[in-house]
């Protein structure tokens, strides 16, 4: 062997801590007489003389290693055995000394990365051969079969943490006396793309100026990604928030810049999501939110409400007078906006006004309109901003005499109704205050509050009824004062707030009156109402309240939902009630002048609810009210709804129809979801999903089909073959992976949707809508709803809970109509109301419908027109009759609805053509016109007619002549009858004579100093947190005079559009009602003089 031969390398290990005391420093206590030296610093033992002509087979070598640590070093000594071989007796065992693999990283633990016996050189003693690891298995991460030279992946693999592996492998020959052999076995890793790029920070937030120009650069996102060169080159885009296109971002560094100019006045701030997705395949991404807020610049100038103002100012006024409030508007943030500075610039002759610093123009001496009668000044402000911005608004004041006459107001009675605790509060209604003096402003001032508890204010300019906080139930009486600057008047508003209890409302009816409006119905007939069903029902008219009045859905109705007795409790039962009003229906008529329909009421009460699992109830809507307001009367009422509860134990929830769950999860690439259904519905969308992926489920025609779209365009189809629209359980498992789609209905289903490969999900929010289609976030109806029931709701294997109150989940972000409970049997299953009917179970197992206000009968089948629901089977004709409807029916078929088959008519005795049909049991034909007969089998013979001429004389022509001369004045009499009846009906309303809202004629003008000038109408909203304010919008074309009461209607926002009312001041001269001293006398006179609603 050569001299400076590499003999082997040794190592050792120094349990200190680093620096010197861990540094070693190898030596030779013996070098075999200089045989073998050793490198200090790597141990690395190297042959310096050839061995040829040594006598000895082996040397011991004594090695020394030696720390530097202080205060004295440390040592230890090793021994290192060297055996000398002859060359004519080696023979190498592998082929090469170094072998090379290539290994996936996520190749899985067990795999065989190569086979050694295949790599050992052959040998005539065909001895066997043993293979042993002997270096660079520090972790484990190979087996080796020591008997086969099977090498294994015995632990995962990462790229990232260690590109490859030199394993040193020995392999000896049994019985031979010849040495072992060691080849290196090299192993690369190659890398997959199993890292997503990582952002280096989260989130991202940049200010920048909105005068900022474009193509700067506001920051710029960086990320790293784990994996290998082939698989982490990063490209960077912009995936949402950025939807006209203000921002860019480049690319491959990740700067983000200004694509387009900014503007802080039209968006404040930007809320990006910026998307690095590497290259490998496939591709993994990450995302990371950029917030980018812009900050203002000075470039909107200040603006006034609007730019000419005219005002008119008394002459003698006090120096101070306050004539006009400036109202200002910035579009620019506060730091440019306020506070402004104000200064008259032009046309302020004598210096008689000044502004102040608030916007308040003043006078400053005092006015003669004989000096001067009109200013017209010009205002300018400026902001604060750097530098400051200015504009301009022009004053004109009209300078006018002193008062001459005092205002006018009346009083207002407000009724309000809740079946909360406590009215939420709002504007209640408006005070009408009128002033003869043609300039005068006037202005509305509380003055006294009963209780005095600060719950109501006035507005001053209007005249508005406002309650800020919550109203419990009680009366509470205002004194309002109206001011015209030198006159004052004061008027009252009385306030009534009525809180009825859930068990109030369920005793109370819903009255359904045709062909009137709800503003017609409080003008016109709501006292006599009271007073009628106070005689009727023997009781005190106070006791007959309005819990709540709407108009009917689908006709020119109103709906009242009438309670009489206390708020808390009810005189009568439901039911007694309901039917004493529709006895008296006819006398009301003539009487009132209303036309009722019918009275609705729940079908049961209290206790006798207890067995059923679901019951009927009348529900109050308190953030949906609707106010109707005359002059001296405001009525405020939530809407009603008669609905359903169930309460049991089970976790199903049942849709309307109008019902809807929007559920919203985070995706995670590949998704399922499983859940049970049962209906009777037959077209339906169960459920919408909108993500990185959309997918709908419907049902068309009985059976479930899945409708699924993706990124790149793409959209399949999955159908279920498995009816499921027959009222029982079904279960329903969906399956969405990268790669395929599946569907499973009750465990059954073969077919996948395939995807290609633009279709994998993403991470992300993926919104889930359980009940139909709803088009807009803002809108809370569906289209193509769902009626039935969903339970055990999964989604990636996690329970949902729908309904609230329950544990519901957190992810549920909004619920619309649900119900409690899916009944599993019972006579309502099947749906046999009809026109949107409740369907409600009788204890005897049947069941009771009620009706919507359209339509009655035993199944909701009979409505304005009965025959519109087509009532008649087997293709009967269905004829309006008194009693509603008759069907007429075809051959082989009888009964009401030609529901029965004649059994008589099976065989069809009739001959040439005849129709068979069945009476009493017995069978009779209805022959063709040339056959007659029992059966139709006699041919009917026409006798031959000839014509002949007619002998007309003056005598006969006489007698036509004198027959359509009478003909003519008989329809004339009937028409003029008709006309007078007609007319009779048309005004069968009885309006007072002397209706309390209004005065006459010339006590109006007396009070007020108006002859026939109009009030302008009010709209009036309720202050929620959907309405808006309306009071002063009123449209010029309506403000004309009319001899109508006044009549003004506060309309919810949400609630139906009224045709106009037209509003005048002036009441119509009524003659003086005649004495009375009976209160059945009032019915028909209608002379309730003064008297006022619900006393």
């Amino acid at each position: 062997m050569p001299a400076a031969f590499l003999t082997m390398n040794l190592c050792s290990l120094s349990l200190t801590l680093p620096g010197l005391n861990a540094e070693v420093v190898y030596s030779l206590s013996d070098s075999a007489n200089g045989h073998f030296s050793i490198e200090e610093a790597t141990g690395v033992i190297r042959l310096e003389k050839p061995l040829k002509d040594s006598q000895h087979s082996a040397f011991e070598l004594t090695v020394c290693a030696t720390d530097q640590g202080t205060p004295q070093p440390l040592s230890a000594l090793g021994t290192v055995t060297v055996s000398v071989v002859d060359l004519n007796e080696y023979l190498p065992v592998f082929l090469a000394p170094e072998y090379v693999a290539m290994v996936k990283e996520d190749v899985a633990v067990g795999t065989e990365v190569l086979n050694l016996s295949a790599l050992t050189r052959d040998n005539t003693e065909n001895t066997e051969i043993k293979y042993e690891i002997v270096n660079g298995n520090d972790h484990g991460k190979f087996q080796l079969n020591s008997n086969t030279g099977a090498l294994y992946i015995n632990g995962s693999l990462d790229f990232e943490a260690s590109h490859e592996y030199y394993l040193s492998i020995e392999g000896t020959r049994k019985g031979s006396a010849s040495l072992s052999d060691v080849t290196m076995v090299v192993i690369n890793i190659t890398d997959i793309n199993d890292h997503a790029p990582e952002f280096i920070q989260d989130p991202y937030s940049a200010d920048i100026r909105e005068d900022a120009a474009v193509g700067e650069i506001i920051l710029t996102v960086s990320a790293d990604d784990l994996d290998g060169a082939m698989n982490n080159q990063i490209t960077y885009s912009i995936v949402e928030g950025n939807p006209l296109g203000h921002f860019a971002i480049q690319p491959k560094s990740g700067q983000i810049s200004i694509a387009k100019h900014l503007d802080r006045e039209e968006i404040s701030s930007y809320s990006l999501t910026v998307r690095a997705t590497d290259n490998g395949h496939p591709a993994q991404f990450s995302d990371v939110a950029v917030r980018v807020h812009v900050s203002d610049v000075n470039d909107n100038p200040p603006r006034f409400f609007q730019l000419n103002y005219s005002v008119v100012v008394q002459e003698n006024a006090p120096v101070g007078t306050s004539v006009l409030e400036l109202i200002m508007s910035d579009r620019d943030s506060p730091e440019n906006g306020p506070p402004y500075s104000f200064q008259i610039t032009q046309g302020n002759d004598g210096k008689a006004f000044d502004v102040t610093q608030n916007g308040l123009l003043v006078t400053s001496s005092i006015l003669n309109r004989r000096v001067k009668e009109q200013y017209l000044l010009q205002v300018q402000v400026s902001d604060s901003g750097i530098p400051p911005l200015s504009s301009s608004a022009f004053v004109n004041i009209q300078v006018t005499e002193q008062s001459q006459y005092a205002p006018s107001a009346l009083p207002l009675e407000i009724f309000i109704t809740t079946n909360e605790e406590a009215f939420r509060g709002g504007v209640l209604g408006k005070i009408h205050a009128t002033d003869r003096d043609p300039h005068d402003t006037l202005v509305y001032t509380l003055v006294a509050e009963v209780p005095q508890e600060g719950r109501f204010s006035v507005g001053a300019a209007d005249g508005k009824i406002i309650a800020g906080n919550k109203l419990p139930h009680g009366h509470y009486l205002l004194n309002v004062t109206v001011s015209d600057g030198t006159f004052t008047a004061t008027t009252s508003v009385n306030i009534h707030v009525w809180c009825f209890t859930q068990e109030a409302l369920d005793r109370a009816v819903v009255l359904h009156f045709r062909h009137l409006s709800p503003e017609e119905f409080v003008g016109d007939h709501w006292r006599n109402l009271q007073r009628f069903l106070g005689n009727v029902l023997i009781t005190r008219r106070q006791n007959i309240h309005m819990a709540s009045l709407q108009p009917a859905a689908a006709s020119d109705g109103v709906d009242l939902l009438l309670a009489v007795g206390e708020p808390h409790g009810s005189l009568y039962e439901p039911r007694v009630l309901a039917n004493k009003i529709t006895i008296s229906a006819g006398e009301m008529d003539q009487l009132v002048g209303l036309r009722m329909k019918k009275a609705i009421h729940v079908p049961c009460h209290g206790s006798d609810c207890a067995h059923r699992v679901c019951k009927e109830t009348i529900q109050l809507d308190p953030g949906m009210m609707s106010t109707y307001s005359t002059a001296r009367l405001s009525v405020l009422t939530p809407r009603h709804s008669l609905e359903q509860i169930c309460s049991c134990n089970g976790t199903a929830v049942r849709f309307g129809g109008h019902s809807y769950i929007w559920y919203q999860h985070s995706q995670v690439g590949s998704w399922h979801m499983h859940f049970r259904m049962k209906t009777h519905q037959l077209h339906a969308v169960v459920f919408y999903a909108n993500g990185t992926d959309q997918a709908t489920l419907e049902m068309v025609h009985g059976v479930l089909h899945l409708g699924y779209g993706c990124w790149g365009n793409y959209t399949g189809n999955l159908s279920s073959s498995r009816f499921v629209s027959d009222g029982e359980w079904h279960s329903v498992f969906l399956e969405v992976k990268n790669a395929s789609v599946r569907l499973l209905v009750d465990g059954l289903g073969n077919t996948s949707l395939e995807l290609p490969g633009t279709c994998s999900t993403s991470q992300g929010r993926r919104d889930l809508l359980f009940g139909g289609l709803r088009h807009s976030l803002q809108s809370q109806r569906v289209t193509r709803g769902f009626r039935g029931c969903l339970d055990v709701l999964a989604i990636n294997g996690r329970e949902v809970v729908l309904l609230h109150g329950k544990g519901q989940s957190k992810e549920v972000m909004e619920e619309v109509g649900m119900k409690q409970c899916c009944s599993p049997t019972g006579a309502c299953s099947s749906n046999p109301c009809l026109n949107n009917g409740m369907c409600s179970e009788t204890h005897g197992g049947g069941y009771t419908c009620i009706c919507p206000g359209l339509f009655s009968g035993e199944r909701c089948e009979l409505g304005d027109s009965p025959c519109e629901s087509k009532p008649c089977l087997h293709g009967g004709t269905c004829v309006l009759s008194g009693s509603g409807y008759s069907c007429h029916c075809p051959e082989w078929y009888l009964g009401d609805r030609c529901e029965k088959l004649a059994e008589e008519c099976h065989d069809n005795p009739c001959q040439n053509a005849g129709r068979c049909v069945s009476t009493q049991g017995s069978v009779r034909c209805i022959c063709p016109s040339d056959y007659q007969g029992d059966y139709c089998t006699q041919p009917i013979i026409t006798p031959a007619i000839v014509p002949t001429h007619w002998a007309v004389g003056p005598e006969e022509i006489a007698e036509i002549a004198a027959g359509v001369l009478g003909a003519a004045i008989l329809a004339v009499a009937f028409m003029l009858i008709r006309k007078r009846y007609r007319h009779r009906a048309k005004a069968h309303k009885p309006v007072a004579r002397e209706d309390p809202d209004l005065l006459s004629k010339s006590e109006f003008s007396k009070s007020v100093g108006v002859g026939t000038q109009a009030v302008p109408p009010i709209e009036l909203n309720i202050l929620s947190d959907a309405a808006h304010n309306n009071l002063d919008r009123a449209a010029p074309e309506q403000r004309k005079a009319s001899g109508t009461p006044e009549f003004v209607t506060f309309n919810s926002a949400n609630g139906p559009k009224h045709r106009g009312t037209i509003v005048c001041s002036v009441a119509p001269n009524l003659p003086p009602a005649p004495p009375s001293n009976s209160d059945n006398e009032s019915f028909v006179k209608c002379t309730w003089a003064r008297e006022e609603m619900g006393q």
